[in-house]
């Protein structure tokens, strides 16, 4: 018979501690960026939204009206943006599904203007120093993680954003190319959300893929909440789904990979949300077609432009589960070491997951004082 016990000697607790990180003068949750800077985050993801609209509308209505002029019109745009694509990485059909994906590092780190625009506009930061645990992992040559990131919040906006700046946090990992992130599987069925989700790291939040990535030795950002957190975003709350999210915990013990905890202030704060809009049938689409509709609008009305608010995101320490079987030939070593199962039980995962949500709770209250959240907290449902 076997048990899990987290060797929290790496994982060591946060609670009734005050954080040690340095968040500058991030206590004020607003970015407070200047009218200039709000008009140019306001016109990329308007613009952006529109080069959506054209590409996927378009080609909706040449399907319909092949013969007119506005069609043959355009097709050139069409036969534009597909040249675009196949020339660029991540061209290839099904790319997602495959664990290299379609990274293209510069378009995130120096042609995606609207990144960098967006970073500066709610002043993303990972907050620093990051846990010298977590650094000395990273610093390994054999270096894996399973990043669970929390909360999903309206749009993800920082999972866009931080792939521009996370070579600073994970300079090791980076320079392997070895992190990919887990998207739901409609985006890549929509075309530039397609490229742009590929650039920037993305590849299916499939079982199969996931595996294999893992299995080449990649590290995964995840949102284990997904669209089901996403749809309970509210305004003002820190609400997580987690309770009956287990996937994550299980992957990471099959793997024998650590998890490391993330948490985004200020994500919650993005969108003003109005969940009272036909939020029946909005859970039904995401149980049933895995499609989720968030009624939110940020600035200025925009309901895909976050609000002015400084977003940080505090990582916890590596939390590895380790199996301590009653057998003679283990000895202490196991505790330093991460051991894979391939079939760990319900029991084991049950409390790898107790694990973990304690430590994303300690992680919370750590840093919420700091970062100007001391009066909320951690809901999860």
């Amino acid at each position: 018979m076997s048990r899990i016990e987290a060797s929290l000697a790496s994982s060591s607790k946060l609670k009734d501690k005050k954080s040690d990180v340095s968040h500058g003068s991030t206590k004020d949750t607003n970015s407070h960026p200047s009218i200039w800077l709000k008009l140019q985050a306001f016109m990329c993801v308007t613009l952006l939204m529109a080069l959506i609209l054209l590409v996927n509308l378009g080609g909706i209505y040449v399907l319909f009206n092949p013969g007119s002029s506005r069609s043959k019109m355009m097709i050139y745009f069409l036969m534009l943006y597909a040249s675009i694509r196949l020339l660029t990485p991540g061209g290839a059909i099904h790319s997602e599904k495959q664990p290299e994906g379609g990274v293209w590092r510069a378009f995130s780190e120096r042609y995606f203007f609207l990144s960098s625009i967006h970073r500066r506009y709610l002043n993303l930061s990972f907050a620093k120093p990051l846990p010298k645990e977590l650094v000395e992992a990273e610093s390994r040559s054999n270096a894996q993680f399973i990043l669970a990131a929390f909360p999903h919040g309206c749009n993800s906006d920082f999972r866009v954003l931080m792939d521009g700046i996370i070579n600073e946090t994970f300079p090791n990992l980076l320079k392997r190319n070895k992190i990919r992130a887990l998207a739901a599987s409609i985006l890549f069925w929509i075309p530039v959300v397609r490229e742009i989700s590929l650039w920037t790291g993305c590849i299916d939040a499939s079982r199969p893929v996931a595996k294999a990535a893992l299995d080449q030795g990649k590290s995964l950002l995840i949102l284990p909440g997904g669209e089901a957190e996403q749809i309970r975003t509210v305004y003002g709350r820190e609400i997580i789904y987690l309770k009956n999210r287990k996937g994550f915990i299980k992957l990471a013990l099959v793997h024998g990979v650590p998890i490391v905890p993330m948490y985004v202030f200020g994500c919650s704060d993005s969108y003003y949300t109005y969940n009272w809009m036909a939020q029946r049938f909005r859970l039904w689409l995401v149980k049933n077609l895995g499609i989720c509709i968030t009624p939110c609008s940020g600035l200025w009305g925009n309901p895909f432009c976050p609000l002015p608010k400084t977003t940080t995101i505090v990582m916890g320490k590596p939390i590895r589960f380790e199996f301590v079987l009653e057998q003679d030939n283990l000895n202490e070593s196991c505790i330093d070491t991460s051991i894979s199962k391939q079939t760990p039980t319900k029991e084991e995962v049950d409390r790898a997951h107790a694990v973990f949500i304690r430590e994303l709770t300690a992680l919370f209250d750590a840093h919420k004082t700091a970062l100007g959240y001391g009066d909320r907290t951690l809901e999860i449902v």
